[in-house]
């Protein structure tokens, strides 16, 4: 294990530890929300600037506190796993495929973490749904997802199943595309299709899905 990766690794178990704490006061329902919301925004800032900086655990720091501030909206969720995965977890930054796989872990726990105090969960489990079709629509080395293509694009099925579940508009069709990948035999595979009719088009990924939660 490189040095690198041990520091990530500990960058996200400060992370964890952090999530872990008693949620602040202020971030409760009643009239201090509208403050606490302000001040999260003033922590989103601070969180993208510290990122910027190669400030990694100051950045997971202030990004917790905005959390804890103001739960409910699914951008700020929707922008730390973005960060995590496509920014830390990119190949420019991160060498080896066992590091970009511990960032998109992160990046889906903060997801799964999500789901349970925003107000729209939808959105957060069609999120996780989209990153692990990312992973899928990439080469298996560069992740090396254990399960391989199989448990990658069945995972983002399931994701995409609960974001229906909750009501998300797209989430059907994107499941279906999901399990298309799945059982659809690529080109190079001996005897062609296997099935009624082709897949009628992949699924289209944003892999940034960066909420502008920071503003222009």
């Amino acid at each position: 294990m490189t040095k690198g990766t041990l520091h990530l690794l500990a960058s996200i178990s400060l992370f964890i530890g952090i999530a872990l704490l008693p949620a602040s006061t202020a971030g409760r329902e009643g009239p201090m929300s509208p403050i606490a919301s302000f001040v999260a925004t003033i922590y989103w800032a601070r969180a993208d600037a510290a990122f910027d900086e190669g400030r990694l655990e100051v950045g997971l720091a202030r990004a917790e506190q905005a959390l804890k501030l103001d739960p409910e909206p699914p951008e700020g969720w929707s922008w730390l796993a973005s960060v995590l995965v496509h920014r830390f977890g990119a190949p420019e930054f991160e060498e080896t495929a066992e590091g970009r796989r511990a960032w998109a872990e992160a990046g889906l726990a903060v997801l799964a973490r999500g789901e349970s105090k925003t107000s729209e969960p939808q959105e957060l489990a069609f999120h996780a749904g989209l990153i692990l079709a990312f992973i899928g629509s990439l080469p298996l080395e560069v992740y090396e997802w254990p399960g391989g293509e199989r448990a990658i694009w069945l995972a983002a099925s399931d994701h995409f199943e609960r974001a229906k579940s909750l009501g998300h508009p797209r989430a059907d069709a994107a499941s279906q595309s999901a399990l298309r990948e799945l059982h659809w035999p690529s080109p190079e595979v001996e005897g062609g299709s296997s099935g009624e009719g082709g897949p009628s088009g992949p699924i289209h990924i944003d892999h940034t899905h960066d909420y502008d939660v920071l503003g222009d």
